[in-house]
């Protein structure tokens, strides 16, 4: 999996990428860079299960905490894979950060297309990264 992340001009700018890696093998520069690069991580969590729609999930909350996490959740780039478009599963960013403790505990309701009957490997788990 790769992804092309423009930085543009603007020192002191973050700018996350879209997709959710598991290990990053190498990091490549383009063309002439007129501000600082720098490769971290963020916690915007990669959804193992493709998720089209945000009525899939049924649940997003901290350790034993009833109350819903009010993060930002982005569904699944269904078109063909590129190095600019998003994750093909999908991506959470919750309202609070990470800090390696707490767990995130999320449901997710899966379509007829990734578990039923009829399902495929695309449905469950999107077209393939590119």
């Amino acid at each position: 999996m790769s992804e092309v992340i423009a930085t543009g001009t603007v020192a002191s700018t973050t700018v996350s990428g879209k997709k959710a890696f598991y290990q990053i093998s190498s990091v490549v520069s383009s063309g002439a860079s007129v501000v600082t690069v720098a490769v971290g991580t963020t916690d915007i969590l990669g959804l193992p299960l493709r998720v089209i729609d945000r009525g899939y999930i049924t649940r997003a909350g901290w350790d034993n905490t009833l109350a819903e996490d009010a993060g930002t959740m982005t569904v699944a780039a269904t078109a063909t894979a590129t190095t600019t478009t998003g994750d093909v599963r999908g991506t959470y960013l919750p309202s609070t950060a990470a800090d390696g403790v707490r767990r995130l505990v999320m449901g997710i309701a899966l379509p007829a297309i990734a578990a039923g009957p009829n399902a495929t490997r695309v449905g469950a788990f999107g077209v393939t990264q590119a």
